[in-house]
C-alpha cells in the first residue's frame, strides 16, 4: 500500500509512504513558534496512523533525500523561502488568514509546502492537521 500527495493543479502524485515505511520528512525550522512545532508533530502523528510509518519531524539543515514536507510559509522555513524567491510557489495572493498545499519539484527531490501568510499564528496548518479526514 502507499500514501501519496497529489497537490496542485497538474501536479505529479508524490509518494509519501510504502510498505508501512515513511518515504517523506516533515521540515520545521529549527525557530518556528511552537504552533508551527506542534502542526508538525501532529502531521507526522497522523501519517502514522494513515500508513504505519514513522515520519521524522527535521529541520531544514537536517533534511536529507526523499520527499519534504515544508511546514511554513516563506517567513517561517527558509527551505520554503527559497521556492517562493525561484518563483516554484507564489504567496503573494494570499490573505491574511490564508494557506497553501502545493507539490514542487526542486531537481530531483518532490517537496510538499503546506504553509500560508506568516503574518500571524498559522491556524491553518493545524486545521489542515487535525480536522476532518486526518484522523
Amino acid at each position: 500500500m502507499a500514501l501519496c500527495a497529489g497537490l496542485g493543479w497538474g501536479q505529479e502524485s508524490v509518494p509519501l509512504a510504502r510498505d508501512g515505511r515513511a518515504l517523506a520528512q516533515i521540515v520545521v525550522n529549527e525557530d518556528a513558534g511552537p504552533v508551527y512545532r506542534y502542526a508538525a508533530g501532529e502531521l507526522s502523528r497522523y501519517l502514522h496512523l494513515l500508513s504505519g510509518g514513522d515520519f521524522p519531524v527535521v529541520s531544514p539543515a537536517r533534511a536529507g533525500q526523499g520527499p519534504l514536507l515544508l511546514v511554513g510559509g516563506p517567513g517561517a522555513n527558509p527551505l520554503t523561502r527559497d521556492l517562493a524567491t525561484r518563483k516554484a510557489v507564489d504567496f503573494a495572493g494570499l490573505t491574511k488568514d490564508g494557506f497553501l498545499l502545493w507539490t514542487v519539484n526542486q531537481g530531483r527531490q518532490a517537496a510538499v509546502i503546506l504553509g500560508g501568510n506568516d503574518v500571524k499564528p498559522p491556524r491553518f496548518t493545524l486545521f489542515t492537521t487535525s480536522s476532518s479526514g486526518w484522523g
